[in-house]
Parts: C-alpha cells; sequence; structure tokens
C-alpha cells in the first residue's frame, strides 16, 4: 500500500481515476493474500492473485 501512495503522490489531481484504480488493486491483492492463506489449493484464488500483481507492475 506504500508503494501506491508514494506513486500516487507524483500525480495531479487529474489523475483521481488511476489513483482510485490502483488503491483498489492494492486492496484486492491484500483480500487474495488472505484468502489463498486460508485457500492454499485454489487454482482460481491463484489465478486471480497472480493477475493483480501483474496489474500492479503496469
Amino acid at each position: 500500500m506504500n508503494s501506491v501512495n508514494e506513486s500516487t503522490a507524483k500525480l495531479s489531481d487529474k489523475d483521481t481515476g488511476l489513483i482510485n484504480a490502483q488503491q483498489m488493486i492494492a486492496k484486492h491483492q491484500v483480500i487474495l493474500e488472505q484468502l489463498l492463506a486460508s485457500h492454499p489449493n485454489s487454482t482460481g484464488l491463484q489465478k486471480a492473485y497472480n493477475n493483480s500483481v501483474e496489474l500492479k507492475k503496469i
């Protein structure tokens, strides 16, 4: 979440949609990590987590 806050500090007010999307991706990734911990054999959760990691790289 800190990396999201650091990267959003560099953006202007016009980029609020991008800021919101980055924050939502970070929140979803935390939730997916927690779900994976309780359901380690779920391939769907693993795929969703991997997708969120890829989105974060963009």
